[in-house]
């Protein structure tokens, strides 16, 4: 049944000579994990979704009331500082966004780190954030269980998420 509705809505815009405008974007910032620190919660990337949304509307032309759908596809953390150091030390890393208004919702996670891991992409969990990419702020919060790093750890968090639009979105693309 979703097959037939996904044909429907491609000759709609078709007819209406709309295309589809499904799209992705990267977002990335870097937080330190504080020797000592684990089971806490700290903030891997802040987020002003103003400026999400006047990128979407300026290169995309699609507004807030557009956004049909938003999810992440990929989530990857890198360590940055100090060299040689690994994710080892972490069991367990589960990933949550945050926006006023809105419940905690997690976005990833990942339950093993290999020696000598200084990359990682976590399991991405299927959630829709719609309401958080059309929210004005979201915070991307970590929650790390393992062994407390012996110094501090400054990594890059990289996330990729897929936007999709509704049909009058899919025509204002145009």
């Amino acid at each position: 049944m979703p097959r037939i509705r996904e044909t429907l809505a491609a000759a709609l815009l078709a007819t209406l000579g709309c295309e589809l405008a499904d799209f992705d974007i990267e977002r990335q910032g870097t937080a330190t994990i504080p020797r000592g620190h684990i089971g806490d919660d700290f903030e891997m990337m802040q987020i002003d979704d103003d400026i999400v949304l006047a990128e979407i509307e300026d290169e995309h032309g699609v507004s807030r009331e557009d956004i049909a759908e938003a999810e992440i596809t990929r989530f990857t953390l890198e360590v940055l500082d100090p060299p040689g150091m690994d994710l080892a030390f972490a069991d367990r890393i589960e990933v949550f966004a945050e926006a006023p208004g809105l419940e905690s919702v997690r976005i990833g996670h990942l339950d093993t780190f290999p020696s000598g891991a200084r990359v990682v992409d976590l399991e991405t969990d299927d959630v829709d954030l719609r309401d958080y990419v059309a929210a004005d702020s979201v915070r991307l919060v970590a929650r790390i269980d393992g062994v407390a790093p012996s110094e501090d750890v400054r990594v890059q968090a990289r996330a990729d998420l897929h936007i999709g639009v509704t049909v009058r979105g899919a025509c204002n693309h145009m």
